[in-house]
């Protein structure tokens, strides 16, 4: 054997562990399994095993019998509730992870509850990141799950949803007058839907005033497009029947306390975050904001989905 094959031999072998060895570390690097081994705050290190917070490479696993308190700024690979994790009700809280699965009966990921609303001011985010690389529980990715009796509760505050206007309001306006007084603030993102064929003359704008009543809502922008506020009465001469058609456009509230997204490039790529409820699991919310959510020519992969519950989704 010349010593140039040899030479050629001695380089591929070498090689061949290198990328063995970077193969090796990529895996360690991409993951790594952290569970708490007692209650208390996520961000005290004291808690978890190892004495430091789990990183953007960790996948988080949460026992039963414990209970985690979920504040302050957050990021990791994905997040298995089999416990406890509720939000700290005044603190905010912005959450990166590709997903989150709450399992079991006594797994609970609450933040708000029913009877007292996440009461921090657009404080709580929680963001679903990632590319549709892998098939986690039978959910996929970038998602927010519960299954085998898990539960979920999203509670942000409560304030009026939706209402219609309560008079037209013509293009190049920048002011609208509703149907009934909100309880909406200075600030807070709104939607004037269209009032013709085409969808796209839906309209978001910002709140600059608003009036003592409650009625008038000044804006950041003046309107694109014109948006009716009346309702109608018509009678056929035939028989002379009367029935009327409220063809007032709706405006709804976007600005929430709490919201669950999908990552910048969602907007891009379709591929959102999703929520998903198995069987005999519950999610409840109220109050709340999805945005860029939805994974597109993905069947089961909506916004929100409760999948097969049968008699299980009763109430």
């Amino acid at each position: 054997m010349s010593k140039n094959m040899i030479k050629k031999i001695v380089k591929v072998s070498t090689l061949s562990s290198c990328l063995m060895v970077l193969c090796c570390f990529s895996t360690l690097l991409r993951a790594a399994e952290i569970s708490p081994v007692k209650d208390g705050s996520w961000q005290d290190q004291n808690i978890w095993s190892g004495g430091q917070l789990p990183g953007e490479n960790d996948d988080v696993v949460i026992p039963v019998g414990l209970s985690i308190i979920l504040t302050g700024k957050i990021e990791v690979k994905s997040i298995t509730i089999n416990g406890i994790l509720r939000a700290q009700n005044d603190a905010s809280i912005d959450l990166k992870t590709e997903w989150i699965l709450v399992n079991g009966a006594d797994a609970l990921f609450e933040v708000g509850s029913e009877s007292q609303p996440y009461e921090v001011a657009n404080g709580c985010s929680i963001t679903l990141i990632g590319i549709n690389d892998n098939e986690n529980h039978g959910m996929g990715d970038k998602f927010i799950g519960a299954m085998n009796g898990g539960r979920v509760e999203l509670h942000g505050e409560e304030k009026i949803s939706w209402t219609h206007l309560g008079a037209t309001a013509n293009a190049g306006a920048n002011q609208i007058t509703l149907s009934e007084a909100v309880d909406w603030e200075v600030g807070d993102e709104i939607v004037i839907v269209s009032s013709r064929l085409n969808w796209k003359e839906a309209e978001k704008r910002t709140i600059l005033e608003i009036s003592d009543n409650g009625l008038t809502l000044t804006l950041n922008n003046n309107l694109n497009y014109p948006h009716v506020g009346a309702v109608e009465t018509y009678t056929r001469q035939t028989d002379n029947k009367t029935w009327t058609a409220d063809l007032r456009a709706e405006v709804g509230l976007l600005t929430r306390n709490v919201t669950v997204q999908g990552d910048a490039q969602s907007e891009y790529n379709g591929f959102g975050g999703h929520i998903m409820a198995m069987m005999g699991s519950t999610i409840n919310a109220s109050g709340i904001e999805l945005y860029r959510m939805g994974q597109k020519t993905i069947l089961g992969r909506y916004p929100w989905h409760w999948h097969l519950l049968h008699e299980f989704g009763t109430g």
